[in-house]
């Protein structure tokens, strides 16, 4: 029973040495030792926090373009539509998003090559310097017109325009990629997609994007 009693006591004994020095050390300024649990802590925090970082960097750069593309969009198919009413040609309503001529058009930029072939006169890609300039490739497209309907009846009622920006290679200065395309109204879009000879090649255009510009916003 003693010797329960004297191991307790020098067991407190230690334990008060261990507290007392500990206190003594951080009263005297000295600074704790990290411990290597504590490190990998905060290597791992620092690391989420430069992911973080970057995403956001990433996400604010993509903004950035999208807003720029937009601007050009707009600029060209305000010259579109100008350049159609002046020339008394009927008005087509603008698609403002469409993913097939954007992922095409985008494909083009970062290859820096048309991913299509002559699709004149209903569709045109190119590459130019200045995006919202009045090319003549724009005016061109601008007159499009049905042949083949009366224009109280068009079939081609709609059209949507595309701009990618692409880095030049040759010169190392930013150069533009534009994308035009004259469609069919809704209503005879799906009519040739579902019922007609075309419809196994409606989603052909897939296989000419290069995979960075898949689903791309």
């Amino acid at each position: 029973m003693l010797g329960r009693i004297r191991g307790r006591q020098q067991s407190a004994f230690r334990f008060t040495i261990i507290v007392t020095k500990t206190d003594i050390g951080h009263r005297s300024g000295a600074e704790p030792r990290m411990t290597s649990r504590r490190f990998v802590q905060y290597a791992n925090f620092a690391f989420v926090v430069s992911i973080v970082c970057l995403g956001a960097g990433q996400s604010a750069l993509r903004a950035q373009g999208r807003k720029e593309r937009r601007n050009y969009e707009d600029q060209l198919a305000r010259l579109f539509e100008t350049l159609r009413a002046k020339d008394q040609l009927p008005p087509l309503a603008r698609i403002v998003h469409r993913e097939s001529l954007e992922e095409l058009v985008c494909s083009a930029a970062s290859l820096d090559s048309p991913v299509w072939g002559e699709n004149r006169p209903g569709a045109l890609m190119y590459r130019t310097s200045d995006p919202a300039s009045l090319s003549s490739d724009l005016q061109d497209i601008a007159r499009f017109r049905d042949t083949l309907q009366a224009n109280d009846q068009p079939t081609f009622t709609r059209y949507a325009v595309a701009v990618w920006r692409s880095p030049n290679r040759e010169s190392g200065q930013p150069v533009h990629w534009v994308g035009i395309q004259v469609f069919m109204s809704a209503f005879w879009e799906f009519i040739d997609s579902n019922f007609t000879d075309d419809r196994p090649y409606r989603n052909q255009w897939k296989d000419l994007v290069t995979p960075g510009c898949r689903g791309i916003d």
